[in-house]
């Protein structure tokens, strides 16, 4: 028995061993259960598994070993434990405490090791046992969202789910928020949490500076009088800015600070580069400051209408670098290249502002179309890009020559096929572009139709009512329409049934046949 790896007898996984590295003890056990009644007196192998055990007190109690659930202080003893590790050694007397279950426990505990999820159809007895829940948290922190509600209310089990997940903080007791070593878990992460803790927790120092260090300076408006009264912690928002919570756009944050700290000119410099105040808000004394006026601008460059003074170049910069789209408050500087490519690169939409030579520039509608793929996912979240018009304005308003360049339209469609509206003709009739827009969105077909049907003279007049026929009827109908491409029409069809409207009459049956085969071929 002496450093020899040995097989533990009866061990469910008959791979598992475990290192003895000592002679065999005698544990002296003695069971209670919760009334503090001893129950039995057992001596047992320091080497026996809890299943063994069970059994043993079984034997003594007429207790089944499914319903039996053994606890040495706050550690469960489970069937495959070795006695040795989960008691340790010693002579003295181990106390364990045995708790009746009206249900099976073994059968429970060993469904939600295997599985987290089985907790949401354990029987309340288990989804209420903190021991139980905490094994699924260790497996899987969402499973407090099972536990019964007196163990989302236990501290313990709270504090490993929010470690492994902070969002978990809507499915713990909302008594616990006002504990702070939790509620530094998720507040700092979560700003608009901050007003929801009590007022002592409002007053913490650590958990304040915490909140405000992730930038969240809009926060410290929750905060009492002597928060908002520290330098220290009013500069640290400023510095810290974050957006402005949904509910204080209406009130200037200078508002809310200290009315000793509005005399502070770096306090104020600090909030008005974030865009924290406008120039009526500013104190009197420093109306006239250059240096805190160019702090409001290059913070809140829309303030440039508010603005007395002539804009040195300089100044424009730093509010073009922040917001590009100030650019149209500046037109004086709309022919100034630098400007411009400052405004450009913030954003793509600011090209539109530029004057009418820097908007035929090859160069600059590179930049702002490469602006514009690389950050689409947030560009479409733009008024412009969510109103009911397909056309971007930065892209109709470039040139002639700059709609005509394959290689840049390409990128655009690429990214948005709805601006296949904005090409130059000649590229509508350009089987690459229009399957790039189609692949995108299918209903782009739509153009390549007005301007096939424009081509061939098929606008009605307005006087009489009657076609008309084109005089380059005969030139444009040299190219073969891009509309009696049966791929193309299927591509547009396969993504969107609406498109069947562009589909003409005699091809329709082989764009169905070309959808049912695809359709077979889907269900094999």
């Amino acid at each position: 028995y002496f450093g020899v790896k040995t097989r533990v007898p009866g061990l469910l996984d008959p791979g598992r061993h475990i290192q003895l590295l000592g002679p065999l003890m005698t544990l002296e056990l003695r069971i209670s259960n919760l009334a503090g009644v001893e129950l039995c007196a057992l001596s047992v192998a320091s080497d026996w598994q809890g299943r063994q055990l069970k059994e043993a007190i079984a034997g003594k109690t007429q207790i089944p070993l499914s319903k039996q659930k053994l606890m040495y202080g706050t550690t469960l003893i489970r069937n495959t434990d070795v006695l040795s590790q989960i008691l340790g050694g010693g002579d003295a007397e181990k106390e364990l405490l045995l708790i009746r279950q009206t249900v099976d426990f073994d059968f429970w505990l060993d469904e939600i090791s295997r599985d987290y999820r089985r907790l949401r159809k354990a029987p309340e007895e288990l989804r209420g046992d903190p021991q139980v829940v905490m094994e699924a948290i260790t497996q899987n922190p969402q499973a407090i969202k099972f536990a019964a509600d007196s163990v989302k209310a236990d501290r313990d089990c709270a504090l490993k789910a929010l470690q492994a997940d902070w969002t978990l903080y809507t499915s713990i007791a909302l008594e616990l928020w006002d504990d702070r070593e939790i509620a530094l878990l998720f507040v700092p992460k979560c700003p608009r949490l901050f007003s929801k803790l009590s007022p002592q927790l409002k007053q913490d120092g650590e958990l304040v500076k915490e909140v405000l260090s992730k930038n969240n300076g809009w926060t410290i408006c929750e905060m009492g009088p002597e928060m908002l009264a520290d330098r220290e912690l009013v500069l640290m928002a400023a510095r810290n800015a974050g957006e402005p919570s949904y509910n204080r756009l209406g009130r200037s944050w200078l508002s809310y600070i200290n009315r000793q700290l509005l005399t502070d000119k770096e306090v104020v410099v600090a909030g008005a580069k974030v865009g924290y105040c406008t120039i009526a808000e500013l104190p009197e004394v420093f109306k006239e400051d250059k240096e805190v006026l160019r702090a409001v601008l290059e913070g809140n460059p829309s303030e440039i209408v508010n603005a007395t003074l002539e804009l040195p170049r300089d100044w424009a910069l730093a509010m073009l670098r922040k917001d590009g789209m100030a650019l149209k408050l500046l037109p004086q500087f709309c022919n100034d290249r630098e400007c411009v490519e400052a405004a450009v690169r913030q954003t793509c939409f600011a090209i539109s502002f530029a004057s009418i030579e820097l908007r035929a520039d090859k160069e600059l509608a590179r930049s702002a179309i490469q602006d514009f793929v690389d950050n689409f996912s947030r560009h479409s979240l733009r008024p412009e890009m969510l109103s009911s018009t397909d056309t971007l304005p930065f892209l109709s308003t470039l040139s002639k020559e700059i709609r005509s360049d394959k290689e840049l339209m390409l990128k655009v469609v690429q990214r948005d096929g709805r601006q296949l509206c904005v090409v130059e003709p000649a590229l509508l009739k350009d089987p690459e572009v229009v399957y790039a827009a189609v692949s995108r969105h299918p209903m782009a077909l739509r153009y390549v139709a007005e301007r096939e049907s424009e081509d061939h003279g098929y606008a009605k007049s307005k006087s009489s009512g009657k076609a008309r026929n084109s005089k380059g009827d005969s030139s444009s109908s040299s190219k073969a329409s891009l509309l009696e491409d049966v791929q193309l029409l299927f591509n547009a069809i396969s993504r969107d049934r609406n498109a069947w409207v562009f589909c003409p009459k005699h091809l329709r049956e082989k764009v169905k046949d070309m959808l049912l085969e695809k359709e077979k071929k889907a269900k094999k």
